[in-house]
């Protein structure tokens, strides 16, 4: 057996167009467009190229994207009541803040400030019946479920337990009906876990964690992980030993990586039910 590759690239591409129409349907609903404001405070080289990113991706699917930006020794109270007036805005369906931020501005507590019902990246995924979860923790379910469209009743463990991969994909799972152990890289015998799993996600950061070996014959592998070995990029499981034994595998790179911006639309949309009841403020 050789597995089939879950081609992250692929799976963006149709979900572009579909986010495409449903941002357009969405937007007609609502008689505004739906928005994503990106707060940047400082001017470090991955948030600013994170958010030129996401403005490109955002005008291929409609979404309205506003830049707010301050500088680095921007004080506490200027971009706290900054963000507080974004989020009763009602024509801001959502906001990301970028990271990183400076030092005196923890990104955390920044994020706190956040209502949950404005939340794009979803990071208090268990407080909210809003269901908007973490971009790359819905990447791994949508890459899942690009595999085997029938979840319920599987048995998925899922390798990693950080608040932004390991625990929300425990739940997206959860919510789906399957059946699913959390382990970690202290799990004992990690290895009877993975044998037993139909879905494997691995999101521990520790490349060639999972054997190739350990893989359930026609299993699903989706590999969070991002390390680098004598510079080359590779995920947490042995790739090349466990494509010969998993039904389907996705690459690193080019796997859960691809989908995971996408996924800020998807909360877009979830947060448009929260935008709807909320009247437009005057001109």
């Amino acid at each position: 057996m050789t597995a089939q590759i879950l081609d992250g690239r692929e799976l963006a591409k149709s979900l572009r167009e579909k986010y495409r129409q449903d941002v357009a349907t969405a937007s007609a609903a609502l008689g505004r467009p739906v928005t994503l404001q990106t707060l940047r405070v400082g001017d470090a080289e991955d948030a600013r190229l994170y958010e030129d990113a996401i403005g490109r991706l955002m005008e291929k699917v409609g979404v309205r994207h506003e830049r707010a930006h301050f500088s680095a020794v921007a004080g506490w109270v200027e971009v706290r009541e900054a963000l507080q007036a974004s989020a009763s805005n009602p024509d801001v369906t959502g906001i990301l803040i970028l990271s990183p931020t400076p030092k005196h501005l923890p990104h955390a507590e920044l994020v706190a400030v956040l209502p949950h019902h404005k939340d794009a990246e979803g990071t208090r995924f268990e407080a909210t019946s809003l269901r908007t979860f973490p971009p790359t923790a819905l990447a791994c379910f949508e890459l899942v479920r690009a595999a085997s469209p029938s979840i319920e009743g599987k048995h998925a463990v899922v390798i990693g337990r950080s608040r932004i991969v390991g625990r929300p994909t425990f739940e997206l799972l959860d919510q789906a009906n399957a059946t699913v152990t959390l382990c970690h890289s202290k799990t004992a015998d990690l290895k009877s876990h993975v044998e037993s799993a139909d879905i494997v996600v691995a999101a521990v950061g520790r490349a060639g964690l999972i054997k190739g070996a350990w893989i359930k014959p026609g299993a699903v592998v989706v590999d969070a992980g991002e390390n680098v070995v004598n510079g080359v990029p590779c995920g947490d499981v042995e790739f090349e030993a466990a494509k010969q034994r998993a039904g389907f595998i996705t690459p690193v790179p080019g796997g859960v990586g691809p989908v995971t911006s996408l996924m800020l639309v998807r909360n877009l949309l979830t947060l448009t039910s929260a935008a709807r009841t909320a009247p437009r403020a005057a001109a």
